[in-house]
């Protein structure tokens, strides 16, 4: 088996980097993506491919993409995604996204004791 040089990464910008294995060979991208930009692109294959394809970052335009697999935060929606894509000598992309944690939502106040509650709004305790 013939050696090649290991894979250097591109930093493309804050949210994106590249790897290329040289030559014709495959390349990939990984990308990040807020949640609402995420849910247009994983509208469809074509979407994403459309997404991919405007970035101008591969050696050459898509010509099939498939998602492998999406991973969602269940407990914490809303985060930004790692899209991964590697772009094939076919022309081909593979998507696989899952989701970073989102901001956990703001927590209720704790509830007014119900001694409190009998005393008048000027004597209750003060909530933080």
């Amino acid at each position: 088996m013939k050696p090649y040089p290991p894979p250097q990464w591109q930093t493309l910008s804050a949210t994106a980097h590249k790897t290329d294995l040289g030559g014709k060979l495959p390349e990939v991208v990984i990308l990040l993506l807020s949640d609402k930009i995420f849910q247009k692109f994983s509208k469809s294959p074509e979407a994403a491919k459309r997404f991919i394809d405007n970035l101008h970052i591969l050696k050459q335009p898509l010509i099939k993409l498939k998602f492998a697999d999406r991973t969602p935060d269940r407990e914490t929606p809303g985060g930004d995604w790692i899209v991964i894509v590697p772009h094939t000598t076919k022309s081909t992309a593979i998507v696989v996204a899952w989701q970073l944690p989102g901001s956990a939502p703001d927590q209720p106040p704790p509830p007014t004791s119900q001694s409190d509650l009998r005393k008048p709004p000027s004597k209750r305790k003060k909530r933080k």
